[in-house]
C-alpha cells in the first residue's frame, strides 16, 4: 500500500480497531493532559508504521523491547507509532470521521474526541498544554475516567454474576445494559 492510498481507503480504521489505542495523557504534577493515538505492532511491521507516519505524522519508536513474559523469555520487539501533536490529531480526526471504525472502538473514539474538540478549544495559546480554567481540567478528567472506564469493563460479561459487597460494579453493569 502506498502512502497516497492511506486517505482514500478504510484500512487505517480496519488496522485501529484491531491494535489503535485513543489515550487521553495527563502529567501527574501538573494540569497538563495531552491527546494520543498510538499503534504497536511487531517490529517486522516497521514499514507500515513509517508509511502511517510520512502520512499522517507523529512520532515512531521502532524496535523497543517487550517485557519477559511468565518464562523469562523476552517476546518479539515492537515499534509503536505515536500521534499526539495538535495539528496531526485534528487531521486523524479528520480521517475517522470520513472512515468509521466499526469495532467496539468506536465508542472509543467518540469520547476521544470530543474531549480532543474541547481541549484543543478551550487551551489555544497555551504552549504547555495547560487548560485554561479549572472547569476544563475537571472536564477533561471525566473524559479520560469516562475512557478507562470504557476500557475497563467492556470486557465483563453480562451475565457475571455479582457479589453483594461490590455495589459499584452492579452500577456500571446496570448502566451497560440500558
Amino acid at each position: 500500500m502506498t502512502e497516497g492510498d492511506f486517505a482514500q481507503s478504510d484500512y487505517l480504521s480496519g488496522l485501529t480497531d484491531g491494535e489503535g489505542c485513543f489515550i487521553i495523557g495527563k502529567q501527574p504534577t501538573v494540569r497538563s493532559f495531552q491527546m494520543v493515538f498510538c499503534i504497536k505492532l511487531r517490529s517486522d511491521d516497521n514499514e507500515l508504521l513509517k508509511l502511517l507516519q510520512q502520512h499522517y505524522g507523529g512520532r515512531l519508536h521502532l524496535d523497543y523491547e517487550r517485557s519477559a513474559n511468565k518464562s523469562g523469555i523476552n517476546a518479539n520487539p515492537q515499534s509503536a507509532w505515536k500521534v499526539c501533536g495538535r495539528r496531526d490529531i485534528l487531521r486523524l480526526i479528520d480521517y475517522f470521521d470520513k472512515h468509521p471504525l466499526r469495532s467496539t472502538k468506536a465508542d472509543e473514539y467518540i469520547i476521544w474526541r470530543e474531549a480532543a474538540f474541547l481541549y484543543y478549544r478551550h487551551s489555544v495559546g497555551s504552549a504547555s498544554h495547560e487548560p485554561n480554567s479549572s472547569w476544563l481540567a475537571d472536564a477533561m478528567m471525566a473524559y479520560r475516567l469516562e475512557l478507562q472506564r470504557l476500557k475497563k469493563y467492556r470486557a465483563i460479561p453480562k451475565d457475571l454474576e455479582l457479589e453483594p459487597n461490590f455495589p459499584q460494579l452492579e452500577l456500571l453493569m446496570d448502566e451497560r445494559n440500558e
